[in-house]
């Protein structure tokens, strides 16, 4: 089994496919979906410590006792430095927050909010012949909680950037190195579990304004000044990306 592709031409055509294809003739329902961005379309869904574990090049059956000795590592350093927490998807949230690597990825329940992640590090890192991805994960498929993926609703509490990106996660715990790769054998079954819209990156420049129109942009989903610094970079480059060289897609 592998994620479902679903081609958009444009801009245009994600917004009218993701409803369409996720949810028929019905309203559109928050949180029957997860959805995540990613500006490469060719990337999988695989979390920064499953690349980190395999750049230290550690024996594949050291998988996951390596990612227990790394939390239980920082939980060590950070006594005192932080509330106390009797939970672990609690801990490892706080802990990726601050650059651990961890089996962590984040999603959010908006696609809105998925594709301006997707189509901002696609307009930031110039690469327009690609396509950016929006994944869509049903939450109510049978591959996922019980089956060493948990789907993580951390309460926000004082973590603004996790309440205004409406943040959800997923933690694997097995010794499959990606989403894909832990679904890939398992029996297909209604509902689908994983959907991946592609979009042309050349879409990035209408999708950011459009968006940003909307009330999505990096003020609001990073309401800090690392938020201000990368919105007025995003702004510069859709307003003058044909200066830059950023490619557009005409309109």
């Amino acid at each position: 089994m592998q994620p479902e592709v679903v081609s958009c031409a444009s801009w245009k055509d994600f917004k009218s496919k993701v409803p369409e294809r996720l949810f028929g003739s019905e309203p559109f329902g928050r949180g029957t979906f997860l959805f995540r961005g990613q500006r490469d379309a060719n990337w999988v869904l695989k979390a920064s410590y499953d690349h980190w574990f395999e750049e230290i090049n550690r024996a594949e059956s050291l998988r996951i006792s390596t990612a227990e000795s790394l939390l239980s590592e920082f939980e060590h350093h950070a006594e005192g430095l932080m509330p106390w927490m009797d939970q672990k998807p609690q801990m490892l949230a706080l802990a990726q927050h601050y650059g651990l690597p961890t089996r962590l990825l984040d999603w959010t329940e908006s696609p809105y909010i998925a594709a301006f992640f997707a189509f901002s590090e696609a307009l930031e890192k110039s690469s327009p012949r690609n396509n950016v991805a929006v994944f869509a994960l049903d939450t109510r498929s049978y591959v996922w909680n019980g089956r060493a993926v948990t789907l993580v609703n951390v309460k926000p509490g004082q973590n603004i950037r996790l309440r205004n990106q409406d943040g959800r996660f997923t933690l694997l715990e097995s010794t499959a190195t990606s989403l894909e790769n832990h679904i890939e054998s398992l029996q297909p079954e209604d509902p689908w579990p994983l959907y991946k819209f592609t979009i042309p990156a050349s879409e990035a420049r209408h999708a950011l304004c459009e968006l940003d129109v909307m009330g999505v942009n990096a003020c609001r989903l990073y309401p800090d000044l690392q938020g201000c610094s990368l919105n007025a970079r995003l702004s510069v480059l859709a307003m003058n990306g044909d200066r830059f060289g950023v490619v557009s897609n005409g309109r």
